[in-house]
C-alpha cells in the first residue's frame, strides 16, 4: 500500500489488457470496486477502445478530496515532508505513500468526466462511510442517464457483500446488453448461489 497510487493501477490494468488481447479476448469489460471503481472510470476515459462496458462497487472518485479532510492540514504537511502516513480503520492499517495525494491530484474528476462514454452500472451503499454516495450520484447523474445506471442502497455499506450474488446477475445482464455474441468466449457465468 506504500506504493499505491491511481497511475500504478492503471498501469496494472493495462499490462492485464494486453495479456488478454495477446491471447484473443478483444473485446473487455471492466469490474471495479472501490479505488478499482475509480480505476476503471479513469482507465474507460483514457483508453476506451475494446472496453464494452464497465460495472462499479462504491467507485472512489473523491479519495483525495477524503484523504485529505482525514489528514488535515497539518497531517497533509507532515505526510508531504516525512513522505508516508499511517492510515488505518475497521478494514486496512497500512501506510500511504505521498505519491498517491500527488498522483491523485493529476487526475481531476473534471477531465474524467469530459471524457467517459462507457456503459457502466454503478452499485452504491447508503450507509457507506469511505465513499460518499452523495459524490457517486452527482457523478452518474453529470455522465448522464445514457451512461450511468446507478443503484442505490438504502442500508448497505462499502463493500454490499450481503447483496453480491444479486449484484453479480445484474452486471452480467449489463455486460450481456453491450456484448455482440460473436464469439464463444463472451459467454457469462451464472452468479453462484
Amino acid at each position: 500500500m506504500r506504493e499505491l497510487s491511481l497511475s500504478r493501477n492503471l498501469e496494472d490494468v493495462a499490462a492485464a489488457r494486453r495479456f488478454l488481447v495477446e491471447r484473443g479476448y478483444r473485446r473487455l469489460a471492466l469490474f471495479g470496486s472501490s479505488m478499482g471503481g475509480a480505476t476503471a472510470l479513469w482507465e474507460g476515459a483514457r483508453r476506451p477502445e475494446g472496453i464494452v462496458a464497465s460495472a462499479l462497487i462504491a467507485p472512489a472518485i473523491g479519495l483525495r478530496a477524503a484523504l485529505e479532510r482525514w489528514a488535515g492540514p497539518s497531517g497533509l504537511e507532515r505526510w508531504r515532508r516525512e513522505g508516508v502516513i499511517r492510515y488505518g480503520d475497521e478494514r486496512v492499517d497500512c501506510e500511504l505513500g505521498w505519491q498517491l495525494i500527488e498522483d491523485l491530484r493529476r487526475h481531476p474528476l473534471e477531465e474524467l468526466i469530459a471524457a467517459y462514454q462507457l456503459p457502466t452500472l454503478i452499485f452504491q451503499g447508503k450507509l457507506d462511510d469511505t465513499v460518499d454516495w452523495r459524490e457517486v450520484d452527482g457523478l452518474a447523474e453529470r455522465l448522464g442517464p445514457g451512461v450511468v445506471d446507478l443503484r442505490l442502497f438504502d442500508g448497505a455499506g462499502h463493500r454490499l457483500t450481503d447483496r453480491l450474488p444479486g449484484l453479480w446477475g445484474l452486471a452480467r445482464d449489463h455486460f450481456a446488453r453491450h456484448v455482440e455474441p460473436a464469439t464463444g468466449n463472451q459467454r457469462f457465468p451464472e452468479a453462484e448461489r
